[in-house]
């Protein structure tokens, strides 16, 4: 059920903001996903991808791991990698320096040490790559709770298409 129920069920995180119909968030969130997920960076759009499948794994927000996994595998993920990496058996995937970074950001931020920021640099990251992937992180654990606070219900159906779409268009379209 949703926590609105004069919007429910709500399908998708756009139907987020067409209560009150709020067009300028609406674009404004849509601009933040574009640009930690589509704009130039080292990291690639399915590792960026993968990387908010797994953020969103790690908050238990089904509807955006759910999402997030099918756009990623429409951006070229390996579907038995991104099954793994959101079942939290990531240590073997190429990404894992970085995936235990998120870990530690999303789930006790503070914790944080210097000594975290060495183990991704040691293992051949830079920093670029290390913020982008902090800054998909970060979207993800906002995006999550948007779409957790609004009980947006999880919606495989709308996945494929959505994703053929973000992968055409990008986020703003």
């Amino acid at each position: 059920m949703s926590a609105f129920p004069s919007i429910q069920p709500i399908k998708g995180i756009r139907e987020v903001f067409k209560y009150p119909d709020d067009s300028s968030k609406q674009r404004a969130i849509f601009a933040v996903a574009e640009s930690v997920l589509r704009s130039p960076s080292p990291l690639s759009i399915a590792d960026r991808e993968t990387i908010a499948a797994f953020t969103s794994s790690l908050n238990h927000c089904e509807f955006c791991q759910g999402s997030h996994t099918t756009f990623a595998l429409k951006e070229g993920a390996d579907p038995e990698e991104i099954a793994l990496v959101t079942n939290g058996e990531y240590e073997k995937h190429r990404l894992a320096p970085l995936f235990e970074y998120i870990k530690i950001l999303t789930l006790n931020p503070s914790s944080l040490t210097e000594d975290d920021y060495h183990k991704v640099i040691n293992a051949g990251f830079t920093e670029i790559e290390l913020h982008d992937a902090i800054l998909v992180g970060a979207a993800f654990n906002m995006f999550n709770r948007i779409v957790e606070g609004h009980r947006v219900e999880r919606n495989a159906d709308t996945w494929e298409a959505s994703s053929k779409r973000i992968h055409e268009f990008g986020y703003g379209a």
